[in-house]
């Protein structure tokens, strides 16, 4: 089942729940592809690994930039994501192969805890948070740019999920030196 995308809501509460956000549309000069993923809130990331088995084809401009981008919302081209890059090729789609993700010293910081983006829309009114990972591939081009018919990337994260309930002595004791 596909993802929704949501807008971050930076751990905002509201009634009416997450509202639903919509990726770019294509134009001549960009094309975004996207793949988006659910953590539990306050996870720790240690990495990403991302392949790509097949290069992307079918793009019928020469592309100016084609990146990967790893934030809790669309990143555009040019923009800052807020866990990690990729950068894949400037005038091609990239290699085969394993990819190296890069990471700036704020990303690294971004790693230590996830975000609360969303809250669960199926629980109403009692909040349950959740990180949003919304992996974007952006291809730009000068012009005349058209969507990849082909390629293909497979991502994977490593992650850990705080205990809460460690040291609360009514539902699990242990740990706690009361």
């Amino acid at each position: 089942m596909p993802g929704q995308l949501y807008t971050p809501q930076a751990g905002v509460f509201s009634a009416s729940g997450p509202t639903t956000a919509n990726p770019p549309a294509d134009t001549a000069t960009n094309v975004y592809r996207g793949v988006i993923m659910y953590l539990p809130q306050n996870c720790q990331i240690f990495d990403f690994i991302v392949d790509m088995p097949t290069v992307m084809s079918g793009i019928t401009a020469t592309p100016t930039g084609v990146n990967l981008y790893i934030s809790s919302g669309i990143t555009a081209n040019g923009g800052t994501p807020t866990y990690a890059s990729v950068a894949l090729g400037t005038t091609t789609t990239g290699s085969a192969g394993r990819q190296t993700v890069t990471y700036s010293a704020t990303q690294l910081n971004n790693l230590l805890s996830t975000t609360q983006d969303i809250q669960n829309p199926q629980v109403g009114t009692q909040p349950a948070w959740f990180s949003q990972l919304v992996f974007t591939v952006g291809i730009a081009a000068a012009s005349g740019l058209t969507a990849p018919t082909a390629g293909q990337f497979n991502f994977v994260v490593r992650y850990v999920q705080p205990d809460l309930n460690i040291g609360n002595t009514t539902t699990y004791p242990y740990g706690n030196f009361d």
